[in-house]
C-alpha cells in the first residue's frame, strides 16, 4: 500500500512539474508577443495553446532530408553538365562546371548527418515547441485587429533567441 501511495505521489509530482513548465513557457512566449506589438498596452488575450512539440530527432531528420535533397539536386545538375560537355566536346557551347557549390552541399550533408546521429542518442529531447496565439491589439493606425501568431520556442537556444514569431 505504501509503495502504491509513493508511486501515485511521484506521478502527480512529475505531472505538476511538467504543467508548470508548460505554463512558464507559455507566459514567456506571451511576454515576447506583447513586447513585439506596436502598442503593447492594447494587448487583449483571446487564446493561447501549445500546438505541437517537436523533438530534436525530428528537427535533425528534417534538416538531413533537406540537405540530402539539395545535394542530390546539385549533383544531378553538375553530372548533367559534365555529360553534356563529354557528349558535345569542348566548344563554344560547353557548359562551365563549377563543383564548389557541390562541395558546400557535401559539407552541409555531412554536418547534418552528424547532428542526426547525435539526435538519435536522445530521441525524446524537445527541440521546439509551437505555440498558437489569438489576440487583439492596435495596429499602426490605432484600430484593433484580431491577430493570429505562431511562436516557436527553442529551449536549447540562447536566452534572447529562444522565441521566433512566424
Amino acid at each position: 500500500m505504501r509503495k502504491l501511495v509513493l508511486g501515485v505521489l511521484a506521478v502527480l509530482t512529475l505531472g505538476l512539474t511538467s504543467c508548470s513548465e508548460q505554463s512558464r513557457v507559455m507566459n514567456k512566449a506571451e511576454d515576447f508577443v506583447v513586447k513585439s506589438l506596436k502598442d503593447p498596452s492594447s494587448y487583449q488575450k483571446e487564446e493561447i495553446k501549445i500546438v505541437d512539440t517537436i523533438t530534436m530527432l525530428e528537427l535533425a531528420q528534417s534538416n538531413y532530408d533537406r540537405c540530402k535533397r539539395d545535394y542530390n539536386t546539385e549533383k544531378s545538375f553538375v553530372d548533367s553538365n559534365i555529360e553534356f560537355n563529354n557528349k558535345y566536346g569542348d566548344n563554344e557551347f560547353s557548359i562551365p562546371v563549377d563543383k564548389t557549390i557541390l562541395e558546400l552541399y557535401t559539407k552541409n550533408l555531412k554536418e547534418s548527418e552528424t547532428k542526426l546521429e547525435i539526435a538519435k542518442k536522445t530521441p525524446n529531447e524537445i527541440g521546439e515547441i509551437v505555440i498558437a496565439f489569438r489576440y487583439r491589439a492596435k495596429n499602426s493606425f490605432g484600430a484593433l485587429d484580431v491577430c493570429n501568431s505562431m511562436v516557436y520556442y527553442e529551449p536549447s537556444a540562447k536566452e534572447n533567441d529562444q522565441f521566433i514569431i512566424r
